[in-house]
């Protein structure tokens, strides 16, 4: 036999290759806003809007009494824009302030805008509005009135809403009064907007009244993505079914249950899983079957409650298909007759270490029949092409460790197919000279778990199978002569139907799996002073 390459692996000690994903990118966080200067006249000011660009980072406006005495920062629902109104100024003086939007990132700069406002003129004419400000309710809010009172009757104004603000704010004028309406707020956040009062003497300036409308109010309900108000599950499933809950003002739940309501039995088949309620846009739970082993279809609910017992339940009807009678597919028995030369060999292998007691080493044997090729994609995953037959087996030999030459031979004798039994501690009991029975698969034939026989048929297309069987019973022949092994095999299917053949070839592609470890039960050695002392294994190299 040939040396072999160790593999630099960390798993996939049974079931094979194990690979990484590619990280994902990372964005840098960053913040910024535009304009970073706002300036307002003394009086009658629409308000100015502020862009706020955050990547991969949070923020929070903060401001400091003083300013927030004259200045109002509101956030829009859009998250990505702020409005920025401010009082008329009465003072002949100018005044400053400012916000600023904190990151919840120590490593991106706040950004802070400035604020300033010009001086109030005095002049002969004036006015004065009362109030300056008003609040309505989302729903069915009635109007208001504002009183303008003037210095002298020969000062006229006119009242409207401001651009921005027209398709929601109504104002009619009548005497030395203004009357204010608003429509029913459509959305759950609040809005806002001026209502600006233009005297017709130039030298008087406008001055607004600042119109806020609470957001509307939904009453309490419950509802979840499920629209159909049912899951249907194949008899196997790998990923569970997740399920988003939209709750207006309750707290929620979900359990199982056999009947509609939550007053049934619990089911042990059905697990909720996962439920997420905080920190999340959405909240949501997920929904899995276990393996339906038998073939009969079932069925349970999701029941998800709220603490209002004026808000309904909704119920989910979960359906699991009945299971597979048996994995294989096959009609009749088979015999392989191309594995006899110029098969194809691919052998993970895992030694023990020498103070390990453990009486088995472990095999996987990937064998390719001439006419097939396989090739790796992207994630690290084989798929394969051709025609031909595909044999994965695992098994167990007798106890081997790690030697200094790297070389490795597959024990001859008869291998039995034999499922892990358990001890008392529920762990397996590993016994040499044992083929592993095949399992179930998430139906990515690339990646099987235990012994399987598959008839590639796909030609130049991937991962297209015929006839595909779990070894479930039965025994493997090894016998080595010099380099060469001699495989034969002597399997049953989960249905009973033979796979018999013979299989020829090197098995001189072993890879080794982990590494070789000092025993962790002995002392290190002591350092020698006059040498500097020694690098502990698997220290970083000396210059």
């Amino acid at each position: 036999m040939k040396k072999i390459l160790t593999v630099l692996a960390l798993a996939a000690a049974v079931l094979g290759v194990s690979c990484d994903r590619p990280e994902e990118p990372q964005v840098k966080p960053t913040l910024t806003v535009s304009p970073s200067e706002l300036a307002f006249a003394a009086s009658g000011n629409s308000s100015k809007t502020v862009t706020v660009t955050a990547e991969n980072v949070g923020w929070e406006i903060t401001m400091s009494d003083e300013s927030k005495a004259w200045i109002t920062v509101t956030e829009n629902s859009d998250g990505k824009t702020l409005t920025v109104s401010v009082s008329d100024n009465e003072a002949e003086t100018a005044r400053n302030g400012s916000f600023t939007l904190t990151p919840d990132n120590v490593k991106v700069d706040p950004k802070r805008v400035t604020v300033s406002q010009e001086g109030a003129e005095v002049g002969d004419l004036s006015f004065s509005l009362d109030p300056t400000a008003l609040t309505f309710d989302g729903e069915g809010a009635p109007a208001q009135e504002v009183v303008v009172a003037v210095s002298d009757a020969k000062l006229t104004w006119t009242a409207a809403p401001e651009e921005a603000a027209k398709d929601w704010i109504t104002v009619t004028a009548s005497g030395d009064k203004i009357s204010v309406s608003v429509a029913d707020n459509p959305d759950t956040t609040e809005r806002s907007g001026n209502v600006i009062v233009t005297p017709d003497t130039k030298s008087v300036n406008p001055k607004a009244v600042r119109v806020t409308q609470k957001g509307k109010v939904l009453p309490p309900s419950l509802s979840t993505s499920v629209e159909s108000g049912k899951l249907e599950f194949d008899y196997s499933v790998v990923v569970g079914t997740t399920v988003y809950v939209t709750a207006v003002d309750v707290n929620w739940d979900a359990k199982v249950s056999d009947t509609p309501d939550v007053v049934g039995n619990p089911v042990e088949w059905l697990k909720v899983s996962g439920i997420t309620k905080e920190n999340v846009d959405t909240p949501y739970f997920s929904v899995r079957p276990e393996t339906n082993t038998t073939t009969e279809a079932r069925s349970a609910y999701v029941v998800v409650t709220s603490d209002n017992p004026e808000v309904p339940n909704v119920t989910i009807e979960v359906v699991q298909a009945g299971g597979k009678e048996f994995l294989t597919n096959l009609t009749a028995p088979v015999e392989i007759t191309d594995m006899g030369t110029g098969v194809v060999n691919d052998v993970f292998f895992s030694p023990n270490q020498k103070w390990l007691d453990r009486p088995i080493a472990m095999w996987s044997l990937t064998l390719l029949a001439p006419g097939v090729e396989r090739s790796k994609d992207w994630m690290g995953y084989w798929h394969y092409t051709g025609v031909g037959t595909r044999l994965y087996i695992e098994l167990y030999s007798e106890r081997i460790v790690y030697n200094d030459d790297g070389e490795y031979y597959l024990p001859d004798g008869d291998y039995a197919v034999a499922a892990d039994e358990m001890d008392e501690n529920d762990h397996a009991v590993l016994v040499p000279f044992t083929v592993k029975p095949g399992e179930e698969t998430n139906g990515n034939m690339s990646i099987v778990g235990g012994s399987w026989y598959l008839e590639v048929i796909g030609d130049a297309e991937e991962d297209v199978y015929g006839d595909m069987a779990p070894i479930s019973s039965g025994t493997l022949h090894v016998a080595r002569s010099g380099e060469e092994y001699t495989l034969t095999m002597d399997f049953k299917d989960d249905a009973g139907f033979s796979i018999t053949g013979t299989c020829v070839t090197k098995l001189d592609n072993i890879r080794v799996n982990f590494f070789e470890r000092p025993d962790p039960s002995e002392p290190e050695e002591p350092e020698d002073p006059d040498e500097g002392g020694e690098l502990p294994p698997f220290g970083p190299p000396t210059e």
